[in-house]
C-alpha cells in the first residue's frame, strides 16, 4: 500500500481492499471510509486480527471495526442522524418454525373455528349488539328480528340479482337474501365473518337489513418524537434475469449520500421475495441467471454489503424464498440467511409479521393472496395502483388477509395467522409488483412494488410494474415519500 503526502486516492481505496480481499474479506462502504484514515501499518494488523478470529466475516462493516480504530474526534467522519440512535423494535406477532399440522379434518375444524371467534369478538364489540346464536334465529318466529354472526360458506346471485348467502356458526346455518338496491355496493366473499340484522322471513331465511363488517374504526395518528423513517422495499427477486441490479445500486448508493431524508433511514424493511428461487414455476430456469439458492443469497448478501452499517434490516419471506409455500410462513432458514447476517444488522421473521419501530405498529405481509383479491375488485384488471390500494382498504374491511380459502396456499393451523385481529398503524406488502400507497381511517397502506423488471409472465398478465419505486416513510407523522430510482 502506498500513501501520497496524505492525499487519499482511488488507488489507496484499491490498495485497501486488495489487502483484505487477500484474506478473504469484503468492506462494506462504511468501513473503507474509516480504514482510509488509518495508517498502513494499523491496516495490516488489523486484517491479521480479523484473520485470527475463530468465525471469520465474509464483510467487515464499521461496526466490526470499532473494536480495532479510535479516531480522533476531530477526525471522524460526521454521521447522520440515523447513526446516532439504536434500533427499536419490538416484535409483537411473528410466526416461527412450529407450523404444524396433523392431516386431519379436525385441523379444519379448529383453523375456521379460531378465524370466526376472532372475527366475532371484533364485529361484537365494534357494533355493542347482543347477537343471538344461529340456532337461536332458526327457532325464533317469523317475522321476528334477528341478529347473527356468521362464516359465509355459499354466496351466489338470483335472477334479480340479489346475493343469497349461507352464514355458519358452531350452531347451525341460515339462509340469507341481501337485496341488491340496498347493498349493490358490497363484496361478498366466501370464508368471511360478517354480522347480520334482519328479519326472519321462514324457518331458515332472514332477509337483511343491515351488514355489519368487522372492519376499524378511523385511527388517530399519533405524532412521535423521533427523526427516523423506515425504507419499505419487496420483490427484488436476485438471481433473476429481469432483476434490476443497476437500479437498486442506486437507491443504495442514494441512502449513502446522507441528505436530508435518506440520512434518516434507520430501517430496511423487505417483505418478501428477496431472491428469484429455484423452481418456483415451470421453466423458470431458463430466466434465471444465478440458478443456485445459495448463490442467490450470498449475492444479496454483496449487495446489502453496501448499505451503511447503522440500518437495521427487517426481512419476511414471500413465495419465492426457499420456504413452504403457503401462508403462515416460517422465517427463511439460518443456513441461506449466513452471508446477509454477517453482512447487515439483520432481523429475519415469518410472514406475516406484526412489529413495532419507534413505537409505530407494522403488520408486514408479502401478499399471497393479493392474486385472489384482484379478481373481487372492481377495475382490478389489470392491475394499477388505485385497485391495488382497493385491495388493501379491503382486506382492512374484512379483517383477514386471505379469507377466501383455497385460493391461496394456507395451511390450516389451529390458530388464523391471517386474521388481522389487531389493526397496526402501517400495513406493507409486496408480492403484486405495483405500488400502491394511501391511506384507510388513519392506516397507512404500502405496496412496495419490484427491484424486477417486466418478466413473461408479467406481460401475458397485462401488468405494468413500477420497478425502483421505494416507499420511505417517516415514524414520527407516518408520512410517506416515494423516491424513484428507475
Amino acid at each position: 500500500m502506498s500513501q501520497d503526502g496524505g492525499h487519499w486516492n482511488i488507488d489507496r481505496r484499491i490498495d485497501i481492499l486488495r489487502c483484505f480481499l487477500k484474506e478473504g474479506f469484503n468492506l462494506s462502504p462504511e468501513a473503507l471510509s474509516l480504514l482510509e484514515k488509518v495508517d498502513d501499518e494499523k491496516i495490516r494488523e488489523i486484517v491479521k486480527k480479523f484473520a485470527e478470529e475463530p468465525n471469520k466475516k465474509i464483510v467487515i462493516t464499521r461496526a466490526h471495526l470499532n473494536q480495532y480504530v479510535d479516531l480522533e474526534p476531530a477526525t471522524r467522519i460526521r454521521r447522520p442522524p440515523a447513526a446516532e440512535y439504536d434500533s427499536d423494535i419490538k416484535v409483537i406477532k411473528a410466526p416461527g418454525d412450529d407450523l404444524h399440522i396433523k392431516g386431519e379434518v379436525d385441523d379444519f375444524v379448529k383453523y375456521f373455528r379460531d378465524r370466526y371467534r376472532k372475527i366475532r369478538e371484533i364485529i361484537v364489540n365494534r357494533y355493542k349488539i347482543k347477537f343471538m346464536e344461529i340456532q337461536d334465529a332458526l327457532n325464533s318466529k317469523d317475522g321476528s328480528d334477528v341478529s347473527i354472526v356468521g362464516i359465509i360458506s355459499d354466496v351466489r346471485t338470483s335472477k334479480s340479482k340479489n346475493t343469497i348467502i349461507t352464514l355458519e356458526d358452531e350452531t347451525g346455518e341460515i339462509t340469507v337474501i341481501i337485496r341488491y338496491k340496498d347493498f349493490s355496493h358490497r363484496i361478498f366473499l366466501k370464508d368471511e365473518v360478517v354480522g347480520v340484522v334482519g328479519r326472519k322471513l321462514s324457518k331458515k331465511t332472514v332477509i337483511a337489513q343491515r351488514i355489519l363488517e368487522p372492519d376499524t374504526k378511523p385511527k388517530k395518528i399519533e405524532n412521535k418524537d423521533t427523526p427516523l423513517a423506515a425504507a419499505l422495499i419487496s420483490d427484488l427477486h436476485i438471481g433473476s434475469k429481469y432483476f434490476l441490479e443497476k437500479v437498486f445500486r442506486k437507491f443504495l448508493e442514494w441512502i449513502k449520500q446522507r441528505d436530508s431524508l435518506s440520512g434518516r433511514i434507520k430501517y430496511l424493511v423487505i417483505a418478501g421475495d428477496l431472491v428469484d428461487g429455484i423452481g418456483v414455476y415451470p421453466s423458470q430456469e431458463r430466466e434465471l441467471k444465478i440458478k443456485d439458492v445459495q448463490k442467490q443469497f450470498k449475492y444479496a448478501a454483496s449487495l446489502l454489503s453496501y448499505l451503511p452499517d447503522y440500518i437495521k434490516v427487517i426481512l419476511i419471506p414471500g413465495n419465492h424464498d426457499p420456504v413452504r409455500d403457503s401462508d403462515p410462513q416460517p422465517p427463511i432458514p439460518e443456513d441461506y440467511l449466513s452471508h446477509i447476517s454477517s453482512a447487515v444488522d439483520l432481523l429475519s421473521l415469518g410472514n406475516p409479521a406484526y412489529i413495532s419501530i419507534e413505537g409505530v405498529e407494522f403488520l408486514i405481509y408479502h401478499g399471497r393472496s393479493l392474486n385472489s383479491w384482484q379478481r373481487y375488485t372492481p377495475q382490478a384488471i389489470p392491475l394499477t395502483r388505485k385497485s391495488s390500494l382497493r385491495m388493501l382498504e379491503l382486506m382492512l374491511r374484512k379483517r383477514h388477509l386471505a379469507p377466501v380459502y383455497g385460493e391461496t396456499p394456507i395451511t390450516p393451523l389451529s390458530e388464523d395467522w391471517l386474521v388481522i385481529d389487531r389493526v397496526p398503524d402501517v400495513i406493507h406488502c409486496g408480492h403484486i409488483h405495483v405500488n400502491a400507497l394511501g391511506r384507510y381511517k388513519g392506516v397507512t397502506l404500502v405496496n412496495s412494488g419490484t427491484f424486477q423488471g417486466e418478466t413473461p409472465y408479467i406481460e401475458q398478465q397485462g401488468i405494468t410494474v413500477t420497478p425502483g419505486i421505494v416507499p420511505v416513510i417517516q415514524l414520527a407523522n407516518l408520512n410517506v415519500i416515494e423516491e424513484n430510482f428507475a
